[in-house]
């Protein structure tokens, strides 16, 4: 696909770093980097990138300098950045390299030599890999820029990760959209817990860079340890799906004042159950507390719903109403709308929906639509909603077999597809469980049938070809029961897992 491209997020970028040049713009590793420091390392690297015709950057880092410095790089040069983690299994690796069909430099830093060079050995035709430590200034304007801003991939039906390609132009849009709702200052300090491929983060790093902001990048596996990280660097800003939420509650660490530096929580990804806003509430008193809602295919969020404690809500806290300049609207199975009140599904417009697909314009076609009444491009999201004068867009579940477990959206046929590609049998169910209360997907559970292999060795086979978030937490071996069309009888799998609960 063909965009444009404009400069004017670069542009900002820039002048946030010339404004505040001695102020913190990373902390990472227990070291914190001023916007003079961070930019010098970034420029250098953007003007190796921009050296280059290749539209994407592939950023292979662990939570390390490098990787932020490689992020900035590809954002100052108008390079798309692909961002892959060194713990993806690699035939989750080789298929994104796939789609990538060689258009791709890469910059490569897991922490881990013979991995990096493992990842090379996957490249065909092999990228270009560039060096990412410190050089000249370049201080130039992209001769080459592509337009893109960062290429993510969700999950797809077939087994293949979908590719959405997200411009400048979208993520600019929605960085305003953040800026007039949340008010971010170079006062802030964001705590980016979000995991680098998962879209959330660009909101953790490319916000508080616009506007001279910090990004404190907390430590990867360290649940427990996030509210005394918070206290210690007073953090001000918190964007994370609910189960992060979830898991500090469990543990006991949202006590009463835990979170008092904190001025704005963001959650999204996921059904915000309210008593975890309830509870958040308490550890931080005094700050704002805030539900988003979006796809990736609409740039990160496009709903904002502004939780206060004297509101009789739901169970699950209401998505809200649209970012400024983006549009929403519910229909039923015609596509027509439906009357305020009814359940619908939830069609997305406006300047932060994605030109579509990299690479897939049959996915292109069915996702993205024209509505007889309403010219201009739609994007299904397959979510139910309603709308309620009170609290604008509330959830109400998904017309597919889609699920947001741990933040990520996961299809179950495809994660059916993927487990009977590594376990080698057709007979295997997948459902989303524990459900948290809100509706709250918390884990998986696969039930295989007909298959002499043993529990360790599928849970072998699974960590080695499948990303962590599609992991099983449980494996049942046994017959699957069938309904009267012969299908499996899914309602019967979950009472089952009920029973036994």
């Amino acid at each position: 696909m063909t965009i444009g491209y404009r400069a004017e997020l670069r542009d900002r970028l820039l002048a946030a770093a010339r404004r505040h040049p001695e102020r913190t713009a990373l902390w990472v590793e227990d070291r914190a980097y001023t916007y003079r420091e961070l930019f010098a390392r970034a420029d250098a690297l953007a003007g190796r990138l921009d050296e280059r015709d290749e539209p994407f950057c592939l950023v292979y880092c662990g939570r390390n300098l490098t990787r932020y410095v490689a992020i900035l790089a590809s954002l100052l040069a108008g390079k798309a950045f692909v961002p892959m983690c060194p713990t993806s299994p690699p035939a989750y690796c080789e298929k994104v390299l796939k789609r990538l069909d060689g258009q791709v430099v890469a910059v490569l830093d897991s922490g881990d030599p013979d991995q990096d060079d493992r990842l090379r050995t996957m490249m065909a035709p092999p990228a270009p890999v560039l060096d990412h430590g410190p050089g000249p200034r370049w201080e130039g304007e992209p001769r080459r820029p592509q337009g893109g801003a960062y290429l993510m991939f969700t999950s797809g039906s077939t087994g293949v990760p979908k590719a959405v390609l997200v411009t400048l132009d979208n993520l600019t849009a929605y960085l305003d959209g953040a800026i007039e709702l949340f008010g971010p200052t170079c006062e802030d300090r964001f705590a980016q817990v979000n995991n680098f491929t998962f879209d959330l983060s660009v909101h953790d790093i490319a916000l508080p860079w616009t506007v001279g902001a910090a990004v404190y990048a907390l430590p990867d596996q360290a649940v427990y340890k996030l509210p005394a990280l918070v206290r210690e660097h007073a953090l001000t800003f918190w964007l994370s799906v609910p189960t992060t939420g979830v898991s500090l509650l469990d543990l006991g660490l949202l006590r009463p004042g835990a979170l008092p530096s904190l001025r704005r929580t963001l959650f999204c990804g996921e059904p915000l159950p309210r008593r975890l806003a309830q509870a958040w509430h308490a550890a931080n008193p005094d700050g704002e507390l805030f539900n988003v809602y979006g796809p990736t295919e609409c740039t990160i969020a496009v709903t904002s719903f502004g939780w206060r404690p004297d509101q009789d809500l739901p169970d699950v806290v209401p998505i809200g109403w649209p970012y400024p300049r983006q549009e929403v609207r519910v229909v039923g199975a015609d596509l027509a709308g439906v009357a305020a009140g009814q359940t619908g599904e939830l069609l997305l417009r406006g300047s932060q929906l994605v030109p579509g697909y990299h690479g897939d314009p049959e996915q292109t076609a069915a996702r993205f639509v024209e509505l007889p009444d309403a010219p201009g491009r739609w994007y299904r999201t397959g979510d139910l909603v309603a709308h309620d004068p009170r609290w604008g867009l509330v959830f109400k579940g998904r017309r597919d077999d889609q699920m947001q477990v741990r933040g990520h959206r996961v299809e179950r046929l495809e994660v059916e597809t993927l487990l009977r590609q590594v376990l080698g049998t057709e007979a295997v169910a997948v459902v989303g469980w524990p459900v948290a209360p809100g509706g709250l997907v918390q884990g998986l559970v696969a039930f295989v049938a007909d298959t002499a292999t043993p529990v360790p060795e599928m849970r072998r086979r699974i960590s080695r070809e499948l990303p962590e978030h599609l992991w099983p937490s449980r494996i049942h071996v046994g017959p699957l029961p069938q309904n009267r069309s012969l299908k499996v009888d899914y309602p019967q799998l979950r009472r089952r897992l009920e029973e036994e609960s």
